[in-house]
């Protein structure tokens, strides 16, 4: 009798498992609603700091709209923003900056307003392209 409650249990834990596997899975991997072949770009950030000359966070989101204006999709989001992307991509700090390939998924993230950090996202945005 042990043994069966035994293997019961053993059953139970690996499809919690790979329930949860999945899900996770499933959270990180699904694409961003982009052009095919195109990379694009995810932008989560106090946008109305934008203008602002001397704050890294204003320089983080000038520098995400000007690859933008070469052609690289751009999607921007307010940290308080209801979007299903923040989930999907668990974003939990602001700035965040995420690096999507051409299908949709992450290749780099970019948290914070650190000089580094944003040295960091400029290097990495030459490299794209919207072509």
């Amino acid at each position: 009798m042990k043994k069966a409650r035994w293997i019961g249990l053993v059953c139970v834990l690996l499809a919690a498992v790979t329930i949860v596997v999945y899900k996770q899975q499933a959270l990180g991997t699904a694409p961003l609603a982009v052009d095919a072949g195109t990379p694009s770009v995810l932008l989560i950030a106090d946008l109305n700091e934008a203008e602002e000359a001397e704050d890294r966070c204003g320089e983080i989101i000038r520098t995400v709209r000007a690859a933008g204006k070469r052609g690289v999709k751009v999607e921007e989001l307010m940290p308080n923003s209801a979007s299903e992307l923040l989930a999907r991509y668990r974003v939990v700090s602001a700035p965040t900056v995420v690096i999507l390939d051409k299908d949709g998924r992450e290749a780099a993230r970019y948290e914070g307003e650190e000089e580094k950090t944003v040295q960091a996202i400029e290097a990495r945005l030459a490299t794209l392209s919207g072509d």
